[in-house]
């Protein structure tokens, strides 16, 4: 791919991402090469945000397909949703604030996660698919094994768009 159609690729990207995240009234954090950050708390997001921060990740799933891209290239992504507290606000030093963020172990499991799902998929930690109420009797179950911890992550994986993306695709993930 050249250079300027990776750049189109990846702004193509960071557009659905971000409006999955604003549309579910979740905040976009950063973006950090191929990953988009989305914040959903109470204070922004409502007493349900772990609900709406699954229903905007399938929906980023969904968008990503090709089915509904702009293009017929899909974007083969995996996105992942955790929930837990963490430090959320301003950070700098002293009274320059430099960064509006979300810090903390919670923070790390969900990239982590991010980085363990494939092409299409969400995958859900049991933790955040309780808060959001999910059904998840009838949905696949695995652990996710995460560096730097000792007990793996129970999590729910939501297929959403991974039956819409082709073989290459879903071999071939580029974001999160």
């Amino acid at each position: 791919m050249r250079p300027a159609d990776f750049h189109a690729f990846l702004d193509r990207f960071y557009r659905l991402a971000s409006d999955s995240i604003v549309a579910h009234d979740g905040i976009v954090d950063k973006i950090v090469g191929d990953e988009v950050i989305g914040l959903f708390f109470g204070g922004i997001s409502g007493p349900h945000h772990a609900a709406v921060a699954v229903a905007a990740a399938i929906d980023l799933a969904e968008r990503a397909a090709p089915a509904i891209t702009t293009s017929s290239m899909s974007i083969p992504i995996g996105t992942a949703v955790h929930t837990g507290e963490a430090f959320v606000g301003a950070t700098g030093l002293g009274t320059t604030v430099e960064d509006f963020t979300a810090l903390g172990d919670v923070v790390n499991i969900t990239a982590r996660l991010a980085s363990a799902a494939s092409a299409g998929e969400v995958i859900v930690s049991v933790t955040a698919a309780e808060a959001a109420g999910m059904a998840t009797e009838q949905l696949e179950r695995r652990t996710v094994e995460i560096r730097g911890r000792t007990e793996p992550i129970k999590v729910i994986v939501l297929p959403a768009a991974r039956q819409k993306m082709s073989p290459d695709d879903t071999a071939n993930r580029s974001g999160r």
